[in-house]
């Protein structure tokens, strides 16, 4: 069995110290101002008619829930990428999507640290490519929209 030495914990930075340097960085400030953010975030979506089920703001950014049409879908920014899945009412959209699309655009691992504005942005625009392709979806599963 390993064992830590006196003079190795000696050089664990204490917690009073990291949230100082947080804290000069604006890190702390960071974290509450992106939490209004995206709190205000997921109530325009809701007020738009789509369902959160559950969301998380970071590392990783998580959306998950019922677009207005009523698919079910889930959002996810970490690493390098976002993505969105999306899946017919009643399936798990992280088991079985029809359609899935990712977009890798960061450095590592900025995509987990994105801010509301910027994960508004690119939720949208996934989704927008969705909706792109939903026509050619129909025709290949015609039954999608009675399900």
């Amino acid at each position: 069995m390993n064992s830590i030495k006196r003079e190795e914990i000696s050089r664990v930075v204490p917690l009073d110290k990291a949230i100082e340097v947080f804290d000069k960085n604006g890190f702390r400030n960071w974290l509450g101002n992106n939490h209004s953010e995206f709190a205000a975030l997921v109530a325009r979506l809701e007020e738009e008619g789509f369902k959160i089920k559950s969301a998380t703001e970071q590392v990783p950014v998580q959306m998950e829930g019922i677009l207005p049409d009523g698919e079910n879908f889930y959002f996810r920014c970490r690493g390098k990428s976002c993505s969105l899945r999306v899946a017919a009412k009643g399936i798990e959209p992280l088991e079985n999507p029809y359609w899935e699309l990712s977009k890798e655009q960061w450095e590592w691992p900025e995509a987990g640290w994105l801010g509301a504005t910027e994960i508004d942005s690119v939720f949208r625009g996934l989704l927008a490519d969705y909706r792109k392709d939903l026509e050619k979806i129909k025709k290949v599963l015609p039954n999608l929209s009675e399900q």
